[in-house]
């Protein structure tokens, strides 16, 4: 059953305008910090698996592919913004629980001005999981090109077959909240062979 706490996505063609900001209405920050909307994607209206590769912010390549038959949380973080800091906590000790066969959590880091810069964050946090370093954004439009990079932070969760399941714009609610988005995506039908490109768990 569909947790109560989630909002049915209605239009996501619509979110770009309604759940970020461009340059107007940042304050002067230069992003926007989001309104920690929740919005989910019902199973027969998402698009293809998301393909992203890249480099983590230590260095070694990352492929979005290899997370396949798992729910993959994918945090967008910056050093520079403050709700990221306030958050993290939050996405550590989650990920420090739930972490396993199933479900993995991966960052993407936008804007920093240096790998150095990210590395430090990820060291202060105690971040143990890999982060994308994509200080152009290109990578993360792989993701959602509804995910404007000003909108800081954002969270995207993919189903087992690598599709976009659901998206929170802002700062996650709290765990419950992100406990509810993955077991709702893990109640999901296991998906076959021909579904994943690889063989289903179990």
């Amino acid at each position: 059953m569909r947790s109560r706490l989630l909002v049915l996505l209605l239009v996501l063609v619509g979110l770009a305008g309604a759940g970020c900001s461009d340059l107007g209405g940042t304050d002067g920050k230069g992003y926007d910090e989001g309104t920690g909307r929740i919005f989910q994607i019902p199973e027969d209206e998402r698009g293809d698996p998301v393909e992203a590769v890249g480099t983590t912010v230590g260095g070694e390549p990352i492929d979005i592919a290899d997370y396949r038959g798992k729910v993959v949380v994918v945090n967008v973080w910056g050093a520079w913004c403050v709700e990221c800091r306030k958050e993290m906590p939050l996405l550590t000790d989650w990920a420090s629980e739930n972490e396993g066969d199933d479900v993995a959590l991966v960052g993407v880091n936008v804007r920093d001005n240096g790998v150095e810069t990210a590395a430090s964050f990820e060291r202060t946090q105690g971040m143990e999981f890999p982060s994308f370093f994509d200080p152009g954004s290109t990578v993360l439009l792989e993701f959602s090109d509804k995910i404007n990079p000003r909108t800081i932070p954002a969270t995207a969760l993919l189903d087992r077959q690598g599709r976009l399941g659901a998206l929170i714009f802002g700062a996650i609610p709290g765990r419950a909240t992100l406990g509810d988005l993955v077991e709702d995506l893990l109640a999901e039908d296991v998906p076959t062979e021909g579904q994943t490109g690889q063989p289903a768990d179990g």
